[in-house]
């Protein structure tokens, strides 16, 4: 990533970036009915789409929302996903505590407190973890073509991770703080966390084309 600082001023540098953030910042509070979410899921696609190609203007229009909304439908949909072996495992830890109250026993309680702690601890903060790391690869191969199929790839998406992986390192960083910050918006009235929320994103989306920019590949595709 060449110019991170690209990523937080190129908001403001649109002539129209009033009415966008303005309207971002109402999608991001109709996330409560997740269709704004998908929304501006949606808007995120074409923020990565137009950095990857180097356009000069990269804040899309408000236009053409049946398309945002199905390209933000799709993306969630990969994204849940790939969360699913981690509902599948509290489920399990859930029925497991659920069994093992029946018993009534302070052995019983012991195991299920040290399997349960163990199995948060090794297994599902990890796996957390770990795709939280990988959602800025995965919007990336969506971002590619559209394909789910793509972004559900996890051999190609692992394998771009590893090609790639100090600069998606840098990527999670960056992003676990703008996040923090973000929520910060709360102090400047309710509605001041939806529009640092979707500032927020907006930086995501821009530092993952650039990501895309920085790898072996689009370097090689334009010797």
């Amino acid at each position: 990533m060449k110019d991170i600082g690209a990523a937080f001023k190129f908001q403001f540098q649109d002539p129209n970036w009033v009415s966008k953030m303005f309207l971002g910042t109402l999608f991001e509070f109709l996330s409560i009915l997740l269709i704004g979410s998908w929304l501006v899921m949606g808007y995120q696609v074409e923020v990565i789409q137009r950095v990857m190609r180097k356009e000069e203007k990269v804040l899309p229009e408000w236009d053409r929302l049946s398309e945002k909304l199905l390209r933000g439908i799709k993306l969630f949909l990969v994204s849940l996903i790939y969360y699913i072996p981690l509902a599948i495992l509290v489920l399990i830890l859930i029925l497991f505590v659920g069994i093992s109250t029946t018993f009534h026993s302070a052995e019983a309680e012991a195991l299920t407190g040290i399997t349960f702690v163990t199995a948060i601890i090794f297994i599902v903060l990890p796996y957390t973890l770990f795709i939280s790391i990988l959602l800025p690869v995965i919007y990336l191969e969506f971002a590619r073509n559209e394909h789910m199929g793509d972004a559900l790839n996890i051999a190609r998406v692992l394998n771009f991770f590893v090609r790639n992986w100090q600069n998606v390192i840098i990527l999670a960083l960056i992003m676990l703080g703008v996040y923090i910050l973000s929520a910060f918006g709360i102090l400047f009235c309710i509605i001041g966390v939806f529009f640092t929320s979707f500032y927020a994103k907006l930086v995501s989306a821009h530092l993952t084309g650039q990501l895309y920019l920085g790898s072996p590949e689009a370097q090689a595709a334009t010797t």
